[in-house]
């Protein structure tokens, strides 16, 4: 059965992961393998580290946070 057309779309489970949305070079991965660790962020260091989000922010955005609210990596 088709949904209603008043009916609002479910939103999908999970946000879209920033990582997963970059072309294969240019995630951290595969930058830290090509140019080393000085060619990457402390978020994104920390995101390796990390490995996943939460149900409400990819890994990259929690990683952040984390280093905001620490002050430093």
């Amino acid at each position: 059965m088709p949904p209603r057309p008043d009916t609002p779309a479910a939103a999908p489970p999970y946000p879209p992961s920033r990582i997963h949305a970059l072309p294969a070079e240019e995630r951290p991965q595969e930058r830290l393998e090509r140019l080393g660790a000085t060619a990457l962020s402390d978020a994104e260091l920390l995101a390796m580290l990390v490995r996943s989000g939460t149900c409400n922010h990819d890994v990259l955005a929690v990683s952040s946070r984390l280093i905001s609210e620490a002050g430093c990596l």
